[in-house]
């Protein structure tokens, strides 16, 4: 389970860049990564500024708290064992979600600045200064914050952590992540009134929107890669809270049995 919460919450950070990039648009297949150019430092610094104008910290951790709260608990119950557990216990799985939000949630504070420097890189190579102005003037001005704050304020979990849970390593796919992309896009779509949309239309049939649309796919595929990788500490962290979580509200001896069956 400590590698599905894992992944699930880099998903969740990544996925601010990744959704908003490109409103209401259709995702194409993900592109496999390729090397980052290093680009000049004026251009670097917009990149940069866009990055976490996409992907701001607030609304990113409200949508993580969002997964803690509803759709890690969804996932535990679709465990035999945790369902059973649950129905002897009635609420030890909101018990634990709670007592790994703070793991979960100083995690995902520490990776964001890496979040925005991976995606600050893509941005920095592909697009020129005028481009990032345009994209900065866009997703600054009223049409593109709505859009950001509802991307993230609309992501649904649950569908891909059923997903993850049936595969051995739960490992998530640039294809889960583009099917959530494009649940959310339909509610920001129902949500933008037609001068908006307009607006938003505009601005993806622009040069610079252009480029961004094009761009999505790699950034879904970098995100991916940065979610999928191990993170054994957080893992660990992430076990012992659980464990902790279900001692305190069951009152049972779980570590004994935990050491021994390691």
């Amino acid at each position: 389970m400590g590698n599905l919460l894992f992944r699930t919450l880099m998903a969740t950070l990544a996925l601010g860049t990744a959704v908003t990039a490109a409103p209401a648009l259709a995702q194409s297949g993900a592109l496999p990564p390729r090397p980052i150019a290093a680009a000049d430092p004026a251009r670097r610094a917009l990149a940069l500024q866009l990055a976490k104008t996409l992907a701001p910290e607030d609304a990113t951790i409200m949508a993580i708290e969002r997964v803690i709260a509803v759709d890690i608990p969804k996932a535990m119950l679709a465990d035999a064992n945790m369902k059973a557990l649950e129905q002897e216990y009635p609420g030890v799985i909101k018990a634990v979600a709670e007592g790994m939000a703070p793991v979960l949630l100083r995690y995902s504070r520490d990776s964001l600045p890496g979040a925005w420097d991976s995606i600050a890189d893509v941005l920095a190579e592909s697009l020129t200064q005028d481009d990032l102005r345009a994209a900065l003037a866009f997703y600054g001005g009223p049409t593109g914050a709505k859009i950001i704050a509802r991307m993230h304020q609309s992501v649904d979990f649950a569908p891909v952590l059923g997903e993850m849970l049936k595969t051995e390593d739960f490992g998530l796919t640039e294809s889960q992540l583009a099917r959530t992309v494009r649940r959310s896009e339909s509610d920001v779509i129902d949500r933008l009134t037609p001068q908006e949309l307009a607006e938003a239309e505009a601005f993806v049939r622009s040069p610079t929107g252009a480029k961004i649309v094009a761009l999505t796919p790699r950034v879904q595929a970098i995100s991916v890669a940065e979610a999928n990788k191990p993170n054994p500490k957080v893992d660990a962290e992430l076990e012992a809270a659980t464990i902790a979580a279900m001692e305190k509200f069951t009152g049972l001896n779980l570590r004994e049995g935990h050491e021994k069956s390691k």
